[in-house]
Formats: structure tokens, sequence, C-alpha cells
């Protein structure tokens, strides 16, 4: 298998699980014409890498993670005890959870304003936690 199929499987998979997420959506994000990325994704026509991965962003992965999905999602086995999925940003997660769950979807300048202050409150909220576990260490010293 190529790595094309790993990516293809993980849009298809993307795109038929979230809630209001389609091919026309993920086109509006990244810029680019709804007709290009069904080409793109059908094989006929070949994309730059940094629209991969705006797409793979788009659906909260980095690319390489991506193609991690995509793999799993075949069935391919791996030897690499590398190869576990995590989103590349926390808050895009936390962002397509909430629209799966609601059934509300951002357009991309929404999505952005929030994601925005969301890592901001994802930042607040580590550093208040070290701090705690700062004072907790600093008990047994």
């Amino acid at each position: 298998m190529l790595e094309n199929d790993f990516f293809y499987a993980a849009v298809k998979h993307t795109v038929k699980n979230k809630k209001g997420f389609n091919q026309k959506v993920l086109a509006d994000a990244i810029g680019i014409s709804a007709s290009y990325l069904s080409q793109i994704l059908s094989g006929q026509r070949k994309a730059k890498i940094d629209i991969y991965s705006k797409i793979a962003n788009e659906c909260g992965y980095s690319l390489p993670d991506f193609l991690i999905l995509g793999r799993q999602l075949l069935g391919v086995k791996t030897t690499d005890t590398q190869d576990t999925v995590h989103s590349i940003d926390k808050a895009v997660q936390i962002i397509r959870e909430v629209e799966q769950e609601t059934g509300y979807l951002l357009n991309p300048k929404q999505r952005e304003a929030v994601a925005k202050i969301l890592r901001e409150e994802l930042r607040k909220g580590e550093e208040n936690s070290k701090g705690k576990i700062r004072d907790l260490v600093s008990v047994f010293n």
C-alpha cells in the first residue's frame, strides 16, 4: 500500500465521522475549491505537500499522524512502537469534539478565534497545574 492510500483512508474516515463535516467544509477551511479537493482525494490530481498538510491539520492531526491513522484504519500492521496517533493541537481536538457533540460547525475565522482563546486557557491551566505540583513537591524537601 502507498502513503496515498493511508491519507485517503484517514480523510474518508474523518469526513464520514464528523457531524456536519464534509468535503465542501474541508475545502473551504483550507482555501481550495471543493472540486480540486475531490480531484485530490480521488487520485486524479496531485497536490503540493502543504495542501496535504493543511488537510490533515484541519482534520486535527499532523500529517505524519494522519498517515498513521490511515494505516491503522486499513489494518496495516507495523513493527514501529511509535505509531500512536495524537492530535496535533489539543485546542483543535476539543473544538472538533464540541462541533461533533453540538452539530454546529464553526467557520474558519470563528474556529481560529475560538482556538486562540482555548489555547490560552489550556496554557493557563497547565501553568496552574505545574504551580500546584511545585507546591506539593516543595513539601517533601
